[in-house]
């Protein structure tokens, strides 16, 4: 899963699927050993649930280019 889902849910302010979106992209990055990446999937997601995310498309922003980032190192890896 890549960021495409969260941003899209951001943008639209659908809280619902960002917290879903989010936690589903938590569970895949802790599985592959990317904890950054989980960790800000966390906070989104708690946020999202809450409404307590002041600035949705700035978070997952900020997810995408962790994502990227450990989406490069696991490449190094394999």
């Amino acid at each position: 899963q890549s960021c495409a889902r969260p941003l899209s849910a951001a943008v639209l302010g659908d809280n619902a699927r960002l917290a879903a979106s989010a936690q589903a992209l938590k569970l895949y990055s802790a599985t592959l050993g990317a904890m950054q990446v989980a960790m800000i999937a966390q906070r989104i997601e708690h946020g999202a649930r809450e409404g307590s995310l002041l600035n949705p498309v700035v978070a997952v922003t900020l997810l995408g280019a962790e994502f990227h980032r450990a989406e490069a190192e696991l490449r190094k890896l394999i």
